[in-house]
């Protein structure tokens, strides 16, 4: 089926970036063809190995195949990472391996090839399919020479990614042409050498001792290091002289160019010092081609959890300079690259190195301390330590009070000397160290940022070092006020030149000026619930250099609206040079500390100065660390030259009388309040008060539903409509909070079950009666508004659509093809096919649909319209404009979960070293579903009759409107549809699923379905497929259900186990409510089908998709089910005929050779020929039948054909081989269920007219070109076959022999000609036996040795007659 196309601009591929978070890698391994071995000769019996996050997978060896043989695999392979940093996925290499398995020696390396994972996730849809890679063995001294070809399909997916089929139908020509390095691109060997000279400042790895350091070079599958070396005990200094030789083919998708720094441990594992990366394409361009000094960075030594490793592999997280190396790479074209590890062999190298590599530069390095605030509460005594590569600067110790240190010192200048060479200056490390002088937060500076002497001071944001794990959040690092200058040392530096020589002081209070803060806090929504009732209760407090501000605290809400200006008086000398403000959100706790679910920070320079309005408010994004902790809608302002405003202004915005109606629907899939006591009689209550003004001191009588049906889904149907005064600006509009009571023991208990919030902003219709939104005023609202420019209009409306959450964005669905999108809107969402009859009397389809429709059940003798095809769109119905949204709004309701203290023997035992999330868990309770509307009396009659003339065009056969989209119609129809309870019939169709998650250990998973809802479940355990990722069920579920009602479809996919509980793979889920109710879905006159993604709680990972198309009916209209299996499998017979060779090369040294066929049928037992003894010429004789019994259908469907010399004492001699699918053949017999004979040499039922015999065709063989690197064939001659398929019920009524053995019929095989025949006549065996080039060279030979024979025989007589006549 054709996918959607979710093709990206140019500009979108570039902005993509990889995110922190969980991915999955799934290699689909198709074949593997032209493998060469090192030794070029003999069989093979080749594996593969696939290693992905340090994690190695193997398919089964096969057995005992020609070098060159094409091999079908057919593997699907999954690799899952979790919580991954951006760094780490963007080092992650995919290596693909293929070994020649030996069962007593280690496997021999045939071939290999490396992929960046980047590369594949940027490719369209995060995935490369059916593409060719070409293997080279980086262990071979011919390293260019293409040792074979694998064809795969590889996805990389993050969270959120939908998962891709990489299985979708090959087109025809896709060997030629779907290659990743096609043919016709041809290879170029290059030699990549880095030259490795010497390190220094290396740090001290052993306890005794130095540091023994390595290098070790990595690129593309190829690896090498250097030799082992001691570092000194004066500079930690390494000398190697090496040069490190790695082949590289080009083109080549691998991108970074990997060094690694190693220190070798004879007891213990290797340790990493630091880790070089380089990019490939600037190697190209020869950036690295001279010498050239570089910086390694790595991780704190003796650390070694996550964190740290991910420093050792990335330099720009590390945390910690680790000296630095000299060296130099470059590319270089070569006949024959190779792959060693030897010392340079430049004898003036050291020399070389001495003048001008070790002469150094000197620069200094100056900073004057100030003062840090928001420091952790953890410890009371901190210092402050500068480290500029090997130049450190260390300050005090000095104790904070209320989380703030005033160091206020300036640091002893260092001079920093750097080798000439050096291409950048490394980073400046600026450290928070406690009283033990350990460094638990740090943050990484570029000195080319303080290049000027005159700059002031400036804050610097702290991080914590989590390879420590001292401090594990990021709100508890703090932030550093420190002055810095870096720059060149002549000596004649004059330190009056911006006051160094003056000791930073605390600013006199004559340039202090006391300001007046106004923190003007409006409200915060969706905070984290920090209660048990899945409510806070928050305030806010705010902290500015060591000063500390709070607001009441307002109870039981996730929403609060405060609307109070918070005074703040500070002292600064001007708003550039203040503190940061910090904002946390607090959830007060009597019994325990206090909560923090939320923080942001405020700089002074963004509040209004000097203004008598208030500064217009933003949302902005509440943090804990990088979970998601809420918004809040706040500003500031500052007074400094002028008083502030008496009285102070109201922020409260302009307000209009609106009116809020919800239907509600229901209740559904709701737990227990009491968790031994099941759901008895729910009810909601609304909670006006939490959408009034703080100002109105208005008591409102809260809203609720009355009590009514028992159990977890109950119907409520009832509208709620109220009064209020709502905001007119949109910025403002308030969150409704509603909580959800149980009713029992007849009312005398009222547990809460949860709370759920409804945004009143959506379907919000009330308009400002200007442009500008109100603001605020001095002493409260008047008529006069301040103006606000149309950009400024503009952000208010983004963050009007940014408080709540975003809409799902909508698939538009690809027009391919002629029967796309277009017909499925004019009902054409399934369609019966037409048939014809072919020349040959076969029924045979016309105008089939393209790929975005699916063939679904079978042609049966004497069963007519099973055989149709459906529409079919590549993702879940409601992202199509087929459903769009659905009719209701659902609100999930949540409870707070009991915060469990980590018990004494746990904190004894463990140490948390992961940054701690949000403390605050929550869990779903249930959801509520309904309509909320927020609007004005005077619209209503307007509305009704926009909705009766809709209707009235509806009763014209008007195609068009059918697709109209109308929320009021909608609401209208809704109304009618819930005034009574429908029994209905609810018909799942599963056609398949595709890439399951493995649950099996080794191998993959036994997946069945199961269905639940409304409390019955179906479970089809007993109809498991064995160990298949892509399982077909092809059935249909009919459950009973009443609607409105309970309406959450759950289709299951599990994993069958024998011994265990089955696993749960994923699941999806559908409400049956959005589509019942919808009047879109309602007017399709036939439901297409949707790929849905499974999901599972343990991963944010997509688990699979499942290919389904769900119905609904009532029980007097349910139509027959729809018989949509396939043509079960059947028995057919492959009829194979050799009739002869030609132009197939002589082996032997006669000038002949003794041929024989080899076929395999897909994965059959191979089968041989008779030999043709001593053929000339290449044209053998055979007339050879073979069968093969084969099941179809089949994905696997190629015939492989292979010449062979035959030999009596050595291995027989491989000449050459070819593969040709039989695909269309094999659909074509497995359809019409008859005897099909290929025709023409082509996948292809019509006859070559041209030709004597049709039946009867050539196949070209080739074989690897002698002494050719880049995996080039020639011709090695060709064979004449004929190839047919036969059902086995006529096998069994016209049955041939094998060979020439009878019954030798259909068609009859006569004996070969131009076979050997035993003769006593010598010439006529020569002629036999020998070659015309042998028999030429014999005919020669025996002319010579008979022309010797006379000349000896002769030349006595004619000695004796010349002496005679001379006597």
């Amino acid at each position: 089926m054709a996918e959607p196309e979710k093709k990206k601009s140019k500009d979108e591929k570039e902005t993509l970036k990889m995110k922190k978070g969980d991915y999955q890698v799934h290699i689909f391994l198709e074949e593997t063809r032209g493998l060469v071995p090192e030794d070029e000769c003999g069989t093979i019996d080749p594996l593969v190995i696939l290693k992905v996050f340090n994690t190695r997978k193997y398919t089964d060896p096969k057995d005992d195949l020609a070098a060159g043989s094409a091999v079908h695999w057919g593997d699907h392979f999954f690799f899952t990472a979790q919580n991954l940093e951006v760094e780490e996925i963007e080092s992650t290499k995919i290596l693909i391996e293929v070994r020649n398995h030996r069962a007593l020696l280690k496997d021999s390396l045939i071939g290999c090839y490396e992929l960046d994972a980047t590369y594949v996730y940027f490719q369209n849809n995060h995935s490369l399919i059916h593409k060719w890679i070409a293997l080279c063995n980086p262990e071979s001294e011919n390293y260019q020479k293409i040792r074979g070809h694998v064809k795969l399909g590889v996805s990389v997916l993050g969270e959120g990614d939908d998962d891709v089929n990489l299985t979708s139908a090959d087109s025809d020509n896709a060997d030629d042409l779907e290659i990743l390095l096609p043919p016709q691109i041809s290879l170029k060997p290059y030699q990549l050498i880095v030259s490795i000279i010497k390190a220094e400042n290396l740090p001290k790895m052993d306890a005794i001792g130095t540091i023994n350091a390595y290098c070790q070079v990595q690129f593309g599958g190829a690896k090498k290091k250097t030799s082992v070396k001691d570092a000194d005990n004066v500079r930690f200094s390494v000398s190697w002289y090496e040069d490190i030789f790695l082949p590289v083919m080009m083109p080549n998708v691998s991108s970074r160019l990997v060094i690694k720094v190693m220190d070798q441990d004879k007891t213990s594992k290797n340790d990493t010092v630091g880790c070089l990366t380089f990019d490939f394409k600037s190697i190209e361009k020869g950036d690295f081609s001279e010498y050239f000094w570089t910086d390694i960075y790595g991780a704190p030594p003796d650390t070694g959890n996550r964190h740290a490793k991910t420093m050792n592999s990335v330099p720009e997280a590390a945390s910690v300079w680790h000296g630095r190396i000299l060296l130099k790479i470059k590319l270089e074209q070569v006949p024959k690259p190779i792959h060693d590890c030897a010392k340079i062999q430049d004898p003036n190298i050291v020399e070389y190195i001495q003048n001008s590599y070790e002469n150094t530069n000197e620069f200094e390095i100056r900073c004057q301390i100030y003062s840090g605030v928001a420091l952790t509460t953890k410890y009371n005594e901190f210092s402050i330590e500068v480290c500029w590569c090997q130049a450190n600067q260390e300050g005090p110790l000095v104790k904070a009070i209320n989380r703030k240190c005033n160091w206020y010192e300036s640091l002893k200048t260092k001079i920093l000397k750097v080798p000439n060479g050096t291409k950048t200056l490394g980073d400046i490390f600026i450290y928070l160290r406690n009283k033990d002088n350990v460094r638990i937060c740090y943050t990484r500076l570029r000195p080319e940022d303080f290049c000027n002497p005159k700059a002031g001071p400036r804050w610097v944001t702290l991080m914590p070092d989590r390879a420590i794990s001292e401090v594990s959040n990021d709100w508890e690092a703090g932030y550093i006020q420190l002055r810095l200058y870096s720059g060149v040392y002549t000596g004649n530096e004059d330190p009056k030149i911006g006051k160094w020589h003056l000791r930073p002081m605390m600013t006199p209070e004559k340039k202090i000026k006391k300001a007046q803060l106004y923190f003007n806090l409006y409200q915060c929504r969706d905070l984290p619930a920090a209660d048990s009732d899945g409510q806070s209760d928050p305030y806010v407090e705010i902290y500015c250099n060591g000063t500390t501000c709070k607001s009441e605290v307002i109870e039981n809400t996730l929403n609060p609206m405060w609307y109070v200006v918070i005074e703040m008086e500070v002292e600064l000398a001007s708003s550039s040079d203040s503190p940061p403000i910090i904002v946390h959100i607090k959830d007060k706790d009597i019994t325990s500390n206090d909560d923090l679910i939320g923080t942001c920070t405020y700089y002074v320079s963004e509040a209004e100065q000097d203004s008598e309005i208030p500064a217009k408010p933003i949302w902005r994004d509440l943090t804990l660390g990088k979970t998601f902790g809420g918004k809040i809608l706040a500003s500031m302002n500052i007074y400094m030259s002028m008083k502030p405003p008496k009285p102070i202004y109201n922020i409260e915005p302009e307000c209009v009388e609106a009116t809020a109606e919800i239907n509600c629907l229901g209740l559904r899939d709701l737990c227990p309040a009491v968790g031994w006591l099941p759901v008895n009689k729910s009810f909601i209550k609304f909670d006006l008060n939490s959408i009034q003004m703080p100002s109105e001191k208005i008591s409102i009588t809260n809203v609720k539903t009355q009590p009514g049906e028992t159990g977890p889904n109950p119907t409520i149907n009832a509208v709620v409509q109220f009064n209020f005064l709502m905001p007119v600006d949109r910025i403002f509009c308030p969150v409704l909070t509603c909580v959800v009571y149980d009713f029992l023991f007849k009312g005398l208990s009222q547990p809460q079950i949860g709370v759920f919030n409804i945004d009143l902003s959506k379907g919000y219709d009330v308009k400002p009666k200007k442009k500008t939104p109100y603001i605020g005023t001095l002493g409260g609202p008047s008529s006069s508004e301040s103006s606000v420019s149309s950009q400024d209009k503009n952000e208010s409306d983004k963050n009007i659509e940014n408080p709540s959450e975003s809409q799902s964005s909508i698939v538009v669905i690809n027009n391919k093809g002629k029967l796309a999108v277009e017909a499925a809107r004019r009902g054409e969402f399934m369609i019966r096919p037409a048939f014809t009859t072919d020349l040959f009397g076969r029924k045979k389809e016309i105008s089939r649909p393209d790929e975005n429709y699916m063939r679904l059940g079978y042609e049966r003798e004497y069963v007519e319209n099973v055989l149709h095809y459906r529409y079919m769109v590549n993702c879940e119905l409601e992202k199509t404009e087929y459903i769009d949204a659905s009719p209701f709004e659902s609100y999930i309701i949540r409870k707070g979960l009991e915060k469990d203290e980590d018990s004494w023997l746990t904190s004894l035992f463990s140490r948390k070293t992961e940054e701690v999330v949000n403390p605050m868990t929550t869990k779903q309770v249930g959801i509520f579903k309904g309509i909320a509307r927020v609007s004005q009396q005077k619209n209503f009659e307007k509305i009704k009759n926009t909705i009766n003339n809709l209707k009235e065009k509806r009763k014209v056969e008007d195609s068009s409107a059918v697709f109209y989209d109308n929320e009021d119609e909608d609401f209208d129809d809704i109304r009618k549809l819930l005034l009574k309870k429908t029994e209905l019939v609810v018909r799942v169709y599963v056609i398949s699923c595709e890439n399951l998650a493995q649950k099996d250990v080794k191998s993959h998973s036994d997946p069945y379905i199961k269905i639940k809802l409304s409390g019955k479940v179906i479970n089809d355990s007993k109809n498991y497929q064995q160990d298949q990722p892509n399982p077909k069920f092809l059935k249909h579920f009919d459950m009973l259900t009443v609607l409105p009602g309970a309406s959450r479809l759950k289709i299951q996919v599990w994993d069958k186990d024998d011994l265990f509980k089955d696993d749960k793979i994923g699941e999806t889920i559908i409400d049956l409510e959005d589509r019942y109710f919808s009047n879109k879905w309602r007017r399709l006159p036939e439901k297409p089908i949707e790929k849905r993604q499974l999901k599972h709680k343990s991963s944010k990972l997509s688990q699979g998709s499942i290919v389904l198309w769900v119905e609904i009916h009532e029980p007097s209209a349910l139509p027959a089910p729809l018989d949509i299996t396939e043509k079960p499998p059947e028995e057919y017979e492959a009829r194979l005929i050799i009739w002869q060779t030609d132009g197939v090369e002589s082996y032997d040294v006669e000038e002949t050779s003794d041929i024989y066929i080899r076929a395999i049928v897909n994965d059959s037992k191979p089968k041989e020929t008779d030999t043709h003894y001593r053929c000339q010429n290449g044209q053998g004789q055979f007339n050879w039948r073979m069968k093969f019994p084969i099941t179809l259908p089949s994905e696997d469907c190629r015939v492989t054909l292979q010449i062979w010399d035959r030999d009596v004492f050595t291995p027989s001699d491989f000449i050459g081989d070819a593969t040709f699918k039989f695909s269309q053949l094999a659909r074509e017999c497995f359809e019409t269920d008859k005897r099909i004979k290929m025709r023409g040499g082509k996948d292809s039922l019509l006859s070559d007219l041209s030709k004597e015999d049709g039946e009867k065709f050539w196949i070209p063989c080739q074989k690897p070109k002698e002494k050719s690197e880049s995996g080039e064939t020639e011709d090695a001659g060709r064979i004449k076959i004929s190839f047919e398929l036969v059902p086995k019920r006529l096998v069994e009524a016209c049955p041939v022999g094998e060979g020439r053995e009878e019954p030798n019929v259909d068609p009859f095989l006569p004996g070969p000609t131009g076979r050997f025949q035993w003769s006593w006549n010598p010439c006529k065996l020569i002629s036999q036996t020998c070659g015309p080039g042998f028999r030429l060279k014999i005919c020669c030979a025996l002319c010579c040795a008979l022309c010797i024979y006379l000349a000896i025989m002769i030349a006595p007589s004619l000695i004796g007659a010349s002496l005679g006549n001379a006597i």
